[in-house]
């Protein structure tokens, strides 16, 4: 199967798309900070599990930060795990929606150690899927000068395709995604946030 990243930059954001067998799979859209914000997606931390709830667990990230741990199987209640943010915490009426967490992959090594905690997300992201793909396509040479320099040693290919950038239509995906309405084979699905969410 073929494995390839579309990466887009521009002004403020980052678009990126991940294309299996020639199909659009994940589109992710990456936003610079103005200033280091605390416990972001796609970031990791060192969690200590304080209450096991099934198959999952609350934790607490340090500083009065409490996040949900997705699978908590096979950890005890106190132990310290190393875990990603897959969603920072959702304001409801009322209270605030706590944080997902996984657990994270051991770091095996020191290369590893360094992109795992940078404070910007877009090379985190852009490391790890580096490890998943064959290439990664970005839309010019600055974009893909940036890549390359983010990627470090990475050995991933990266090359230059407008045509790949434009054919994914980035801005169509936006849309659909502010509007809730999705075509699917024989209809359309629509999303609607409600507050169960």
């Amino acid at each position: 199967m073929m494995r390839r990243l579309l990466w887009d930059t521009g002004p403020g954001e980052i678009r990126a798309g991940l294309i299996l067998d020639g199909q659009l799979a994940e589109f992710r859209i990456i936003r610079q900070r103005r200033q280091k914000a605390l416990y972001a997606a796609s970031e990791f931390y060192t969690a200590r599990i304080v209450e096991k709830r099934g198959d999952k667990a609350l934790v607490t990230l340090g500083g009065g930060v409490d996040a949900l741990l997705e699978t908590a199987q096979g950890y005890a209640e106190g132990a310290l795990i190393a875990v990603e943010m897959v969603r920072s915490a959702i304001p409801e009426p009322g209270r605030w929606k706590l944080p997902l967490v996984r657990h994270a992959p051991s770091i095996s090594t020191q290369a590893e150690a360094a992109w795992h905690f940078s404070d910007e997300p877009w090379i985190v992201f852009l490391r790890k899927a580096a490890i998943s793909v064959d290439e990664i396509y970005c839309s010019d040479a600055a974009s893909a000068n940036e890549a390359r320099a983010d990627l470090g040693n990475d050995d991933t290919p990266v090359r230059i395709d407008q045509q790949a950038i434009a054919d994914a239509d980035f801005e169509c995906l936006i849309d659909q995604a502010v509007e809730g309405t999705f075509p699917i084979p024989g209809g359309m699905l629509s999303i609607e946030r409600t507050r169960a969410m």
